[in-house]
C-alpha cells in the first residue's frame, strides 16, 4: 500500500523536464540582478564586458551504479542589460525542472 501511494504522489508531482526549467527561465526575464541573486544564489562565475554582464550558475552531480559512474551536470548563463535578466542560455544533461 505505501509503495501504491509513494507512486501516485510522484505522478501528481509531475516529472522533471526541460519545459518546466525554460517556464523557471523565461518567469525570471527583465528581473533585477539583485533579485536574482536573492532567489537562485551568487553564481559560479561572473562576466563583465562594457556591454554586459554574464552570470553563470553550474551544477554537477556524480552517481555510480553496478553499471558504471555518470555525471549529470547543467551550466546556466543569465545575461545582464542595465541591471536586468536581458536573455538566458543553458546546456547539460540535467538541465530540468519539476512544476
Amino acid at each position: 500500500m505505501k509503495v501504491l501511494l509513494f507512486l501516485l504522489i510522484m505522478f501528481m508531482s509531475g516529472c522533471c523536464t526541460e519545459k518546466n526549467y525554460q517556464q523557471i527561465l523565461n518567469s525570471r526575464l527583465n528581473m533585477d540582478e539583485n533579485t536574482l541573486i536573492e532567489e537562485i544564489g551568487n553564481p559560479t562565475s561572473v562576466y563583465d564586458t562594457p556591454e554586459k554582464r554574464s552570470l553563470e550558475y553550474k551544477i554537477s552531480d556524480t552517481y555510480c551504479t553496478q553499471y558504471g559512474c555518470f555525471t549529470s551536470w547543467c551550466t546556466t548563463q543569465y545575461m545582464i542589460k542595465d541591471g536586468k535578466v536581458d536573455k538566458w542560455t543553458y546546456k547539460g544533461n540535467d538541465c530540468c525542472a519539476y512544476k
